[in-house]
C-alpha cells in the first residue's frame, strides 16, 4: 500500500493579492492608515497556517483513504481492480511520474492473471509531444477485458424485421441451415443473437498506434 509524506511543500500569498480595508470612528481611521505596516505580518500569519496545514493535515487524509481501499476499488458492478504502487511517485522540475501495477477481477471470485507476460513499463516518452501521457499495459487491458465480461453481458440482436434484401425466416435460412424448416415449419421470422464471449491476447503497435486483440462471439437463432 502506498503512504503519502510531505517532505517540502510552498505557500504564498502575493502582497497585491491582499487587502484589508477597516472603516469607521478617528481610530478606525488611523489604523487604516497604518494597516500597510502590519499587512506583511498577516500575510505571513496566513501562509504559516496553511504552510502547516499541508504539512500536517493532507497526508493523514490521504494515508486513510488508501488504507481504506485496501488495495482493491470497485471499479463498475462487481468489476474489482487490485491496485499497488511499486515504487514512489518521482516529482522533478520537468514532471512527476506515477506508476501502478494493477489486476481486474470479479468481486468474490479468486484473480486469475492473463495469459500475457508482465511488461516494463516506461513512465515518460521522451519521443512524444503531450505534456500529459499515460501508459496501459497488455497485460491489463487483458485482464479488463476478461474480467468485464464476466460482470457484463455483451450482446447485439438482429430482428429479422430489420433486415431488408435477405429472407430471414426459416425458408430464406434452410440453404444454410438444412432442416430448420422441417423442424419449426415454412417461413417463421428468424432472430439473431451476437454474444460477445471473450476479448484478449490485446497487442499495441507503440509506432503506428494500432491495437489488435482476438475475439470469441457466438450467434444463436431464435426462432
Amino acid at each position: 500500500m502506498p503512504a503519502f509524506k510531505v517532505t517540502e511543500s510552498k505557500f504564498s500569498i502575493p502582497s497585491d493579492h491582499l487587502h484589508i480595508k477597516i472603516s469607521g470612528n478617528f481610530i478606525a481611521q488611523i489604523l487604516n492608515f497604518l494597516k500597510d505596516f502590519f499587512m506583511n505580518t498577516i500575510r505571513h500569519k496566513i501562509e504559516d497556517e496553511v504552510q502547516k496545514a499541508i504539512n500536517s493535515a493532507v497526508p493523514p487524509i490521504l494515508n486513510k483513504q488508501a488504507k481504506d481501499t485496501k488495495g482493491e476499488i470497485e471499479i463498475f458492478n462487481n468489476l474489482m481492480l487490485d491496485w499497488s504502487t511499486p515504487q514512489a511517485p518521482q516529482f522533478t522540475a520537468k514532471d512527476v511520474e506515477l506508476s501502478s501495477k494493477g489486476l481486474f477481477f470479479k468481486k468474490g471470485q479468486p484473480e486469475h492473471e492473463p495469459a500475457v507476460p508482465k511488461p516494463n513499463m516506461i513512465l515518460h516518452d521522451d519521443a512524444a509531444k503531450s505534456k500529459f501521457q499515460a501508459f496501459i499495459s497488455d497485460y491489463l487491458a487483458d485482464s479488463l477485458a476478461e474480467s468485464f465480461l464476466k460482470v457484463q453481458v455483451v450482446d447485439l440482436w438482429l430482428l429479422s424485421k430489420d433486415v431488408h434484401g435477405f429472407n430471414m425466416t426459416t425458408t430464406g435460412l434452410d440453404p444454410f441451415l438444412p432442416g430448420i424448416e422441417a423442424k419449426y415449419g415454412p417461413n417463421e421470422p428468424v432472430d439473431l443473437e451476437f454474444k460477445l464471449n471473450a476479448l484478449e491476447n490485446f497487442n499495441v503497435v507503440h509506432d503506428d498506434g494500432t491495437m489488435g486483440f482476438d475475439s470469441t462471439v457466438s450467434v444463436r437463432f431464435m426462432v
